[in-house]
């Protein structure tokens, strides 16, 4: 029996489901719900949201508490906009908890952000 591309990826999202761990950007995030192709994903990091996630981009990697555990996978042409994104986020989050450490330096940063832009 051969799978086709398309075969194949239906496969693959029928394994995802509630319970599962997601691994995104180094944060791993509990799977919230299943619908259609979409994984709702709960991360520490936003807290009271649920961050949806293409099905079809997760590969399974191996287990996390005894659950399946995905990593992000993102392809080739869709990089470029990925990477920005990733990038932005990334920084925000850092100057996020640089902020939280130092409130009395927060004020400055506004001012020296505003200032660049």
């Amino acid at each position: 029996m051969t799978f086709n591309d398309a075969e194949w990826r239906r496969s693959q999202i029928a394994e995802i489901r509630k319970g599962d761990y997601v691994d995104s950007m180094g944060e791993i995030g509990l799977v919230n719900k299943v619908k259609g192709q979409v994984a709702y994903v709960k991360f520490d990091s936003r807290p009271g949201t649920f961050h949806p996630m293409l099905a079809s981009s997760l590969n399974k990697t191996g287990k996390h508490k005894g659950k399946d555990l995905y990593t992000e996978s993102v392809e080739i042409n869709e990089m470029g906009s990925a990477w920005l994104g990733m990038a932005a986020y990334a920084i925000f989050q850092l100057i996020k908890k640089w902020a939280k450490k130092n409130p009395k330096e927060k004020d400055n940063l506004k001012k020296m952000i505003d200032k660049e832009l």
